[in-house]
């Protein structure tokens, strides 16, 4: 039986238009797909390891600044006099003092932190800004506010001259939301417990400085030792870990990165999985453009044999 020589040529043009075709495509792809696998991703993840240390070595040098800046307070000769004389006479008094102090220690931090200082009972009570109502011991003695680092002291166990370090609170004062606070305790010579140094970072000094890099969809402040967070990049978003299920979701594009002196750490989601699910739809596309390369070949093969076999 005699072999029809316009089909033999249509299948032969065939084989050869995809030869022509796939064997670029193909070796283009697998080159993408190797370089992706090898290069991309461990280059991603890396850059992201480093952005998210040098967040965090951000935070510790302004965490480290502010509890400098307690500490100075807290060892101030005229702020301790009228701490324990818890005498407003004596207080206004040795206001022009107290204020001097207090100004020269946080000069420069109008807008990024407030300093507060209060006696034990409350009748002291003196800031740099509006006084927090928070800290007002008169009041109430903060048992029953769990976010207030007068209460979170009060509660945590280690030494009593230590620095306190919280993200528990919220509030806003100004118009700008806390973000950090740090406490010191102040005491007689005999050792008697006579008030509190408290500053309050606010978020605007710690936030523009993240993720610069803009690689992470979030980055969360966590407490290691209560387990709450918040994020810096929505502000808005605090609580504990339930506000944030990716930090419980076991993903290994979750980064970590402690900060120093601290119990705090940040934890981020990469931009990663996003740049994988963007490989996905270039994939994607390219099968798609290679069925219809195929469709095309098949097609200008029929068109070719006929042609020539006239």
């Amino acid at each position: 039986m005699r072999k029809n020589p316009t089909a033999t040529l249509s299948g032969r043009l065939i084989i050869y238009f995809l030869i022509v075709m796939l064997v670029p495509f193909i070796l283009f792809v697998s080159y993408t797909l190797i370089n992706y696998d090898r290069g991309i991703e461990n280059a991603t993840r890396a850059q992201a390891e480093s952005a998210l240390e040098a967040d965090a070595e951000m935070i510790a040098s302004v965490i480290q600044e502010y509890r400098h800046k307690a500490y100075t307070l807290s060892s101030s000769e005229i702020i301790n006099e009228v701490l324990e004389a818890n005498n407003p006479d004596i207080t206004a008094a040795s206001l022009n003092r107290i204020y001097e102090d207090m100004y020269v220690t946080m000069a420069g931090d109008t807008y990024k932190a407030t300093a507060s200082i209060v006696s034990v009972t409350g009748d002291v009570r003196i800031s740099t800004h509006n006084f927090p109502s928070v800290y007002d011991l008169r009041m109430h003695s903060n048992e029953w506010d769990s976010s207030n680092i007068i209460t979170i002291a009060s509660r945590r166990s280690g030494s009593d001259r230590a620095s306190v370090i919280s993200i528990e609170d919220h509030r806003i004062e100004g118009g700008r939301q806390v973000l950090i606070s740090i406490l010191r305790r102040t005491f007689s010579e005999s050792g008697r417990l006579t008030g509190y140094v408290i500053i309050d970072i606010m978020s605007d000094t710690i936030i523009p400085e993240v993720n610069e890099s803009s690689l992470f969809t979030d980055v969360v402040l966590i407490d290691t030792g209560t387990f709450s967070a918040v994020s810096l990049i929505h502000p808005q978003r605090y609580g504990d870990f339930s506000e944030f299920p990716f930090l419980t979701d076991g993903s290994r594009d979750i980064y970590r990165a402690a900060i120093e002196g601290t119990d705090l750490e940040l934890a981020a989601a990469s931009l990663t999985p996003l740049l994988r699910e963007n490989f996905r739809t270039w994939t994607l596309i390219l099968a798609v453009s290679l069925i219809i390369g195929i469709a095309i070949s098949i097609i200008l093969s029929f068109i070719f044999s006929r042609s020539i076999s006239k």
